[in-house]
């Protein structure tokens, strides 16, 4: 099949998950992991849906503020579009690797690895490079998991006021036609944990851990721990944590020294690009004021523990919390449809045909425009995302909410106890 009909696919199954809710709930869920809220709920049933519905926010942040960046952002904006369809399908995640520029910091691709460790199972972020007579494949991993045999650890500093870890892990791999076909059998065995049939029973194989990293092993010239530093993972949330921290410091790379903003300034601004993009789907208030909610109790918790001693403390203690409440009781998003979602989900803004249409019918060929994706930015969509940043929910209403949530974790956890009492009673 060609390039053009698997994209056509890929977007198709997007604008079904718009119709369906299932792309509100993906977004939902990955802010809640993204702010230290709820752990991971990733299965094999949903795939890489989450990463793949999450990573347009990211490219219209860059639509958003072109300016503050010192490259042209067309060629890195295309490697994105690209990622995002390579971690869809193995044929373009073939053909896109084989495709990268050689030492050229705006081709790149990027794909989720997961794979089995001792006692569970873990997900991390590959970038992939081309460079003169190699390829350099750098893993994002806030958690430090890594197979037992790695004699570097990636953990720098731990103590009551924070923790701190090696995030980047490097092969570099000689540029043959052997290693090639051996890279890509690695990587695709990570990618295989969603999309691709694992050869779980391939006989060469001695170990069933950490499969795609001792892969890459043995076909590396050269491994090594980059110097990128950042705060560790506390809770189980790696499926969003490892993207979007690898999406933060692509970008990162990129940027302008004096317009790099906060992590809280870039997740206010990726919120409000994540509300137009619902408005466009036809979500109402009460489903965009959830995405402002979410934002403003993550940075009132992060002024909650400004001054204290124990931030790092604080700050596990808080996600044990909202994890409890996120898993445990029953918060759920609330969907407030009030119009049907524009008819184009595609990332190539050429692409204007979809095969979708259950909505036409409804709509009427005349009534409607599907020529517009719903990822593309016009400039009355950067001016209202702009506007809404300053868009605050009160301190008093947090505060609400949160007493909201401790009072719900307290009754989730008595009704636990009650449980338990019961049942040791009827043990008797």
């Amino acid at each position: 099949m060609g390039e053009h009909k698997l994209i056509q696919e890929i977007d198709n199954e997007r604008l079904a998950r718009i119709e369906n809710d299932q792309w509100v709930n993906n977004i939902a869920n990955a802010f809640a992991q993204q702010y230290h809220f709820k752990a991971n709920d990733i299965n094999r049933f949903n795939k890489t849906n989450f990463i793949s519905d999450l990573t347009p926010l990211f490219i219209n942040l860059v639509d958003l503020s072109e300016d503050e960046f010192k490259i042209d952002t067309k060629n890195m904006k295309e490697s994105l579009v690209r990622s995002t369809y390579a971690l869809e399908n193995a044929e373009l995640f073939r053909k896109y690797t084989n495709e990268l520029v050689v030492n050229d910091s705006s081709s790149f691709i990027m794909i989720p690895l997961s794979f089995k460790t001792e006692k569970s199972s873990h997900l991390v972020t590959a970038s992939i490079q081309k460079k003169a007579g190699f390829f350099q494949i750098e893993i994002f991993d806030k958690a430090g998991i890594a197979p037992p045999e790695r004699s570097e650890k990636s953990l720098v500093v731990k103590n009551r006021e924070q923790m701190k870890r090696k995030v980047s892990y490097i092969y570099e791999i000689k540029d043959t036609e052997k290693n090639f076909a051996e890279m890509i059998y690695a990587l695709e065995n990570g990618r295989g944990e969603f999309n691709i049939p694992l050869d779980i029973n391939n006989k060469k194989l001695n170990y069933k851990e950490y499969i795609p990293l001792r892969l890459l092993s043995k076909v590396a010239t050269k491994e090594y721990y980059g110097d990128k530093i950042r705060s560790a993972q506390i809770i189980g949330n790696c499926c969003v944590k490892s993207w979007t921290g690898a999406l933060k410091d692509k970008l990162e790379q990129f940027r302008i020294e004096q317009s790099k903003p906060s992590n809280e300034s870039l997740n206010k601004i990726l919120t409000e690009i994540a509300c137009r993009q619902l408005e466009k789907a036809g979500y109402g208030p009460k489903t965009i004021y959830h995405f402002r909610e979410l934002n403003s109790l993550y940075s009132y918790n992060k002024i909650e523990r400004k001054d204290m001693n124990n931030k790092f403390s604080k700050k596990q203690e808080n996600s044990r919390l909202f994890n409890q409440y996120f898993t445990e009781t029953k918060n759920k998003l609330p969907l407030d449809r009030i119009a049907l979602p524009m008819l184009n989900a595609s990332l190539k803004h050429n692409h204007t045909g979809t095969k979708y249409n259950k909505l036409k019918k409804l709509l009427g060929k005349n009534k409607t425009n599907d020529s517009t994706s719903i990822y593309f930015l016009t400039d009355l969509d950067k001016q209202k995302i702009i506007e809404n940043v300053g868009t605050i929910i009160s301190h008093h209403e947090i505060k609400k909410t949160m007493d909201t949530i401790k009072k719900e974790v307290q009754r989730c956890q008595q009704n636990r106890l009650q449980l338990r009492t019961v049942q040791a009673y009827s043990e008797r």
